[in-house]
């Protein structure tokens, strides 16, 4: 599907304006009440057309709420959805460090504790230690049977 430059401006910035107003309008716009209607917002704007940047921003929202859909309703399948967003997310932006994250909390839901730790890897690697979750770190090393280091 070819776009000319202004449609592919176009919509860059009404994802962003959709995704900066909707924040604004309601902080907790990825709590559960509103996942299904944000996912199917998300879903309506085409990452082909928005740049690298967006398109990590934009894979990063539809990993949450996939993430949040497996949370309330335990299908396995959109866990994997998820973690293939939240990869997509961090190949489009290598520093995405909270696509590591959810990535890892993914992980973590299905069990998958050596896939769990290489997220961990990525997020601790592209954060900046002052603003670990170290609490968070730590409990789900401890659950995995994992060293934790660096702490």
């Amino acid at each position: 599907m070819a776009f000319s430059l202004g449609e592919l401006k176009a919509q860059q910035s009404t994802y962003l304006e959709w995704r900066s107003g909707l924040l604004k309008e309601n902080s907790k716009a990825f709590g559960d009440s509103l996942i299904p209607e944000t996912h199917m917002r998300v879903a309506s704007f085409s990452p082909d057309s928005m740049d690298d940047a967006n398109r990590a921003v934009w894979h990063e929202d539809m990993g949450w709420c996939l993430y949040r859909n497996f949370l309330r309703n335990h299908r396995k399948a959109e866990a994997n959805q998820a973690i293939q967003h939240f990869q997509q997310a961090v190949w489009f932006d290598p520093e995405f460090s909270t696509a590591y994250w959810n990535a890892a909390l993914c992980y973590y839901a299905l069990n998958d504790c050596e896939n769990m730790a290489g997220m961990l890897e990525g997020y601790r690697s592209h954060t900046k230690k002052r603003r670990w979750d170290k609490p968070q770190m730590r409990y789900l090393h401890e659950r995995c049977h994992l060293p934790i280091e660096g702490f």
